[in-house]
């Protein structure tokens, strides 16, 4: 029963061993790719963002020539900054602030990942 305590300790100790050994190796270029990946992320919700202002845009152009009376302006425009403040607001809170850390201290960044994850 001892003999098998050991080995099992032996087997454990050498497991533990080289998993440390293949995190310590692959730890660069993870840390690489997960600020890689936030600032794609990033930069794909920028232009989500560009495109539904451009689609707003669009859209206030368009109902300028169909207003008949300054009621039907003012709903248009109330309508277009409200939608367009909410998309703003969302942008700005879940993707620019994690997107901006990646690229400004990107070591914050991976230490809260990292405690997200534990």
């Amino acid at each position: 029963m001892n003999e098998q305590m050991q080995e099992a300790a032996k087997l454990l100790l050498s497991t533990l061993t080289e998993t440390k050994e293949f995190v310590l190796e692959q730890a660069p270029e993870i840390m690489q790719q997960m600020i890689t990946w936030q600032i794609t992320i990033g930069a794909v919700s920028v232009c989500m963002f560009l495109a539904c202002f451009a689609s707003f845009l669009v859209m206030f152009l368009k109902g300028i020539k169909a207003v008949e009376s300054p009621s039907d302006m003012y709903t248009l425009c109330t309508g277009i900054a409200l939608t367009f403040s909410g998309f703003t607001f969302v942008f700005v809170l879940i993707e620019g602030t994690a997107a901006l850390q990646a690229i400004v201290a990107p070591k914050l960044f991976l230490l809260e990942q990292i405690t997200q994850l534990l």
